[in-house]
């Protein structure tokens, strides 16, 4: 179930386009049911599920999974071991970004088996994955009902209320206080409350929980990742969010996120020509709208600003439907200081 944690965190303050932005405007990483490798920028979240590395499933990975789940549909679920096989079909399914299969096999279980949480969990984690968080919010609570400890449960459920009800912190806050009392050692469970914490702007209080996130998952990149971007976008605990910059670096060198989040420091420092080399690295990785976005600042920066301009409207070329806020934040910083745009 790793791999769920890492959808709510790309969405996180999409609202809100400029909530917690800071120029430049660095794209937070993302953690749970959906959404690919990189969180949206505007939210400041992470996926459900933990894409790091966002590549094509090979054709034999795709039948293999598509026989398993003929297999699954057809099984005796009387007998434990083809029940457990199935529920992993499921999971590999959601991984898979195949929410109608999942959903298939899993409401056969429920037919037989309408007490059984864990598969309840399931389907509201598709449910998730496609953003119907109304049906998310149904079956999580219907699971809930029936085991309340099922681990990132009460985490799901927080993100699906915040996504749903108008970023209602209250809500979120009390789902995360309840993971965090079941599981202590849950990072995601930190990383919750830290958004929590943003979002009534005590951002001490933030820190303490992305720090106390990295303590528990110290190997886990996206949280790594997560923390750090936090450091740069506020530009507080530098020094801290440089040794968790560093241990991603070692993690994943080839990381084009880890790289933006580099330029993001640099740029802090105001070491622009540092800056824009790390933001050609990553443009090098994954050739990015968002990073463009913020190459362009550096641009301003140096004084190239028909350099800022011409960047810029590549950006534009390349943004995605879901990232409004980003050329917004970007046009506003570069007509401030004295770039032409058309």
């Amino acid at each position: 179930m790793r791999k769920f944690l890492a959808i709510f965190l790309g969405f996180l303050f999409v609202s809100s386009a400029v909530l917690f932005a800071q120029i430049p405007f660095v794209q937070p990483p993302a953690p749970l049911l959906v959404i690919s490798a990189a969180p949206n920028p505007c939210t400041g979240l992470v996926p459900f599920r933990q894409q790091i590395v966002n590549k094509p499933a090979s054709t034999t990975k795709t039948f293999l999974l598509l026989t398993r789940q003929k297999i699954a549909e057809n099984i005796n679920l009387h007998n434990p071991i083809s029940m457990n096989f199935a529920l992993r079909v499921i999971e590999s399914s959601l991984d898979n970004g195949d929410c109608q299969a999942a959903r298939k096999i899993a409401f056969k279980i429920i037919e037989k088996k309408p007490q059984e949480a864990y598969t309840l969990f399931l389907i509201a984690g598709s449910y998730a994955e496609e953003k119907n968080f109304v049906k998310a919010i149904e079956y999580y609570l219907k699971a809930e009902k029936i085991n309340t400890r099922i681990f990132n449960l009460h985490n799901y459920l927080g993100y699906s209320y915040w996504l749903m009800d108008n970023k209602n912190l209250d809500k979120l806050q009390k789902e995360c206080e309840l993971e965090i009392n079941y599981y202590p050692l849950n990072y995601w469970a930190y990383i919750s409350r830290a958004i929590v914490d943003r979002g009534k702007h005590d951002n001490e209080a933030a820190f303490q929980d992305y720090a106390k996130a990295v303590e528990l998952g110290p190997d886990q990149l996206e949280i790594l990742l997560i923390s750090a971007r936090f450091c740069q976008q506020l530009k507080i605990h530098q020094e801290e969010g440089m040794q968790y910059l560093n241990m991603a670096l070692q993690k994943n060198p080839k990381s084009w996120r880890v790289w933006e989040i580099k330029a993001g420091f640099y740029y802090n420092e105001g070491k622009y020509q540092e800056s824009e080399e790390a933001y050609l690295y990553s443009l090098k990785l994954n050739n990015r709208s968002t990073t463009l976005y913020e190459l362009s600042w550096v641009y301003v920066k140096i004084g190239n600003l028909d350099l800022a301009r011409k960047v810029y409207e590549d950006a534009k070329l390349l943004l995605q439907p879901d990232d409004p806020c980003y050329e917004y934040t970007a046009r506003q910083y570069l007509e401030e200081n004295g770039v032409v745009l058309k």
